[in-house]
């Protein structure tokens, strides 16, 4: 509406006279004078234009105000100069004015040779200049003499900026400083109000659909919406500083680009939010949008003459989009889309209107004053009616969500009230069959304990008998050495008895048998003590432990389960065989352990150990295969002591290994396994000596089970 205002101003009365080709300015109606006579034009580009005493005589006139269609010379030349001679009143010499400039392309304002204002950047080079679309680019202009003024302009527009054959190059038009500030004073006051109206509205309606988000976010149209409402309220309040500033020599062309940009943006982010709400895909008519978008932003932000055609294309394309979403929308019996429906007609017809009074006044003249206030109404109704129906329509939903929500309360209460008597009667039956079930179930607790106490005595009692068995068999050994050597101790002494009877006494036989007999003795008495140490292992394993730490030969206790486990196995079988294998870090030493606990854990790993490889080789008794058993010590950098027990066996399947150590749990067939020895071991290990026990597993290769105990 600005641009309208100045453009009238264009055509109001100018006092001037014109004698000899000069411009002459005897006085300054509060209106001003616009400088459309008189000008001259010569292609081309050279400096030395500007200087006042230049010989202009063989140049063309051409006046600024003429449009493009009707200047070949200048759309040929793309760039060229204009001067006009000047000759003011005495009373306006070095008084302020006002030169207030309306172009359609790039300039440069020479008054006298001295370049006074610039907008733009004037080239041949497209890349290089910088074109401008916007009235309102005031300068102070002063008039330092009466006579022999020139006012020269050098302007560019490159061919590929021709879009618009019926506007002119630019004008000038030469106003009082005081009248301009108060004539700016009165156009803002009313547009400042208006603006800030609409900023508070834009404001207010985005915190109050970004309120609807958060208590109904699965309506994400409200969170496009309040965004949108968000960029608008923000481009009305870049409007109204931009228009309590009064220009004075530079004029801020940035903010009112910005305010432009966010404005369109807006537009497009309430078009992303209708599709949202009618939950339709970004289609072909959407993403052709977004490229005139694109194409928009690139020709504003380069301050191009054709972003003004691009930006009128870009809404009306909006608008359509609106009424196209909105109708199939309606078409889909959607009550809430005659809103945006209706709105979007509303919009399109008042801007269409408008852009009909901008035509006629700018050809015509007509009609008069009183259609500028027409357009600010329209401009208003225009800018509101898309949002507010937006509104409307959301708030429509939300309302009938609210309406469902409390409709749903009050069935649900209704259902309550109904069912309350049948709960109560349920209530008293499911009582009376908790009680009883309770009692079965208490029931069946002494049972499952009775029978879990029986499972753990027996888990204990099959440990020890393939542990007894492996004692026998040790000690089997050494009773046999102490039976061996006694016979032969009784040999030897009858055969010294023998020789001591003869006349003829051999002395160094004597001796020889003497000496057999005293290592014969040490022999007896060392494997008596080995099967006195095996005898007093078995009872600390028999009996119950005592639940004391002491220090304990770790490599020592590891040695000695694995030849009972190995045959105590070879008892049962005598078919068994497998290699045993040792690797004991002679540094790990004496480690605080109840001995019988962690003799347990160790005899129930071996067991399993020797049982995995004897299931592999029954599996495969034509394989090349020797099964192996591992048992190994170390100490860790953490001052750890590790216990591995490793072999080569069938390995534990992954569906498997999470339910080993789990009561109950066997792999082993009825009656070979109770499920509780791994279960104790974990026990042992983790709750009675704070260590860990861990396995590592592949099925068909091997198992290695660690245990970690505490220095």
């Amino acid at each position: 509406m600005k641009n309208l205002a100045f453009l009238l101003l264009l055509f109001a009365g100018n006092v001037f006279a014109q004698k000899d080709d000069i411009f002459r300015i005897d006085k300054l109606p509060k209106q001003g004078i616009t400088l459309d006579k008189g000008w001259k034009f010569h292609a081309g580009d050279a400096l030395e234009w500007a200087n006042p005493n230049f010989d202009d005589s063989d140049w063309d006139t051409l006046h600024p105000s003429t449009l493009f269609a009707e200047l070949p010379q200048l759309t040929t030349a793309e760039i060229g100069w204009f001067r006009l001679p000047v000759q003011v009143d005495s009373a306006f010499i070095n008084q302020p004015l006002i030169l207030d400039v309306t172009p359609m392309g790039a300039l440069e304002i020479y008054l006298n040779g001295n370049l006074v204002h610039q907008v733009g950047k004037v080239s041949q080079d497209p890349n290089l200049e910088v074109t401008y679309a916007e009235g309102y680019n005031p300068c102070n202009f002063v008039f330092s003499r009466p006579e022999n003024n020139v006012i020269a302009v050098r302007y560019s527009l490159t061919k590929s900026n021709f879009y618009f054959k019926d506007n002119h190059p630019f004008s000038l038009l030469l106003r009082k400083l005081d009248g301009y500030t108060e004539e700016w004073k009165a156009i803002i006051g009313n547009s400042i109000f208006r603006r800030t109206l609409i900023a508070g509205f834009y404001l207010m309606m985005a915190i109050l659909h970004l309120s609807f988000y958060f208590f109904y976010p699965a309506q994400r149209a409200n969170l496009l919406f309040s965004l949108a409402l968000l960029v608008l309220g923000i481009s009305s309040l870049i409007r109204i500083s931009h228009g309590l500033w009064l220009p004075q020599v530079t004029f801020f062309n940035a903010k009112i680009v910005l305010s432009q940009i966010l404005a369109v943006t807006s537009e497009l982010l309430l078009l992303a939010a209708v599709y949202v709400y009618f939950r339709r895909p970004f289609g072909f008519f959407f993403k052709g949008i977004l490229v005139l978008y694109a194409f928009y932003m690139a020709a504003r932000l380069g301050y191009h003459v054709a972003s003004a055609g691009i930006g009128s294309m870009l809404i009306i394309g909006i608008l359509l989009n609106y009424m196209y979403v909105s109708y199939w929308a309606m078409q889909e019996n959607n009550r809430s889309a005659r809103f945006i429906f209706y709105g979007g007609i509303t919009s399109f017809i008042l801007l269409s209107v408008n852009y009909l009074l901008d035509f006629y006044k700018h050809e015509y003249n007509y009609p008069g004053e009183w259609a500028a206030s027409v357009q600010e109404i329209m401009v208003v109704i225009s800018s509101l009616s898309i949002p507010v129906s937006i509104s409307l329509a959301l708030a429509r939903d939300f309302a009938q969500t609210s309406y469902s929500l409390q409709r749903n309360l009050e069935e649900v209460k209704q259902l309550s009230a109904e069912k309350q008597n049948i709960l109560s009667i349920q209530n008293e039956m499911l009582e009376r069959q908790v009680n009883e079930r309770t009692a079965a179930l208490k029931q069946s607790i002494e049972t499952l304990k009775a029978t879990q106490s029986q499972l753990v005595q027996s888990e204990k009692l099959a440990s020890l008998g393939e542990l007894t068995a492996g004692i026998a068999h040790e000690i089997q050994n050494p009773l046999n050495f102490v039976n061996n050597f006694s016979e032969i101790s009784i040999e030897l002494i009858e055969e010294l008895n023998e020789e001591r009877k003869k006349e003829n006494r051999d002395l160094e036989l004597e001796a020889e048998l003497l000496n057999d007999l005293s290592q014969n003795q040490q022999k007896i008495n060392h494997h008596g003590k080995r099967a006195a140490s095996i005898v007093t292992g078995m009872l600390q394993h028999a009996r119950t432990s005592s639940g004391t730490k002491e220090p304990t030969d770790v490599n020592a206790l590891a040695e000695e389960y694995l030849r009972l486990s190995y045959h105590g196995l070879r008892a049962k079988d005598a078919t068994f065989n497998a290699k045993m294998v040792t690797d004991f870090d002679p540094t790990v030493g004496q480690v605080a352990l109840i001995p019988q606990d962690i003799g347990r854990v160790l005899l129930n790993l071996i067991n399993n150990a020797f049982y995995a490889v004897a299931q592999k080789k029954n599996q495969n008794p034509a394989l090349a295969y020797e099964p192996t058993v591992t048992v190994s010590s170390r100490l860790s950098k953490s001052g750890k002591v590790e216990i591995r027990i490793k072999d080569n066996g069938t390995g534990i399947p992954d569906s498997v290994k999470a339910k080993i150590f789990q009561p109950f749990f066997t792999t082993k067939p009825t009656g070979q396994g109770t499920g509780l020895g791994l279960s104790l071991a974990y026990d042992i290990v983790t709750k009675g000596h704070g260590g860990k026990l861990k396995v590592e597993t592949e099925a068909g290769e091997g198992t290695e089970f660690i245990i970690r105990l505490p220095k």
